[in-house]
C-alpha cells in the first residue's frame, strides 16, 4: 500500500472581496426592508415616549412657576363663595368668605348697588 504523500499548505486568513448571488442580495432586500420598518417603528415610539416626558416636564415647570409666584408675592388669586353686605354710610359693598367671615373685598357701590331693594 503505497502513501500518497500530500503536500503540506500553510494557512492564513486574509480581508478578501466576496461577491453575492442573487438569492443572497433577494435576501439582503428583505432584510433591509424589515430592518427599515422596526426603525421606523422604535423612532415612532421615542417620539411618543420624549413626547410623554417632555408634557410631564412642563406640567413641572408650570406648577414650580406658579409656586415661584405665590411665595414671591405672598398672595394668590381664587374664587371665594362671599356673603355680601351693603355698607350705605360708607357706599361701599363687604365681600365675605362664608368659611372664615374674613373680609375678602370691598368694592364701592354701584348705581343698581344704591337702590334700595323691595321685596
Amino acid at each position: 500500500m503505497a502513501e500518497e504523500k500530500k503536500e503540506k499548505r500553510d494557512l492564513e486568513s486574509i480581508w478578501g472581496k466576496y461577491t453575492f448571488t442573487e438569492k443572497e442580495k433577494v435576501e439582503i432586500a428583505k432584510t433591509l426592508a424589515s430592518k427599515n420598518l422596526e426603525k421606523d417603528r422604535i423612532e415612532n415610539e421615542k417620539k411618543s415616549v420624549v413626547s410623554a416626558f417632555a408634557a410631564k416636564a412642563n406640567g413641572v415647570a408650570a406648577e414650580i412657576s406658579e409656586l415661584s409666584e405665590h411665595y414671591s408675592t405672598g398672595y394668590k388669586y381664587q374664587y371665594f363663595k362671599c356673603y355680601v353686605e351693603i355698607d350705605r354710610l360708607n357706599k361701599t359693598k363687604i365681600f365675605k368668605d362664608i368659611e372664615t367671615e374674613k373680609v375678602i373685598e370691598r368694592r364701592k357701590l354701584s348705581q343698581e348697588d344704591m337702590q334700595h331693594k323691595l321685596i
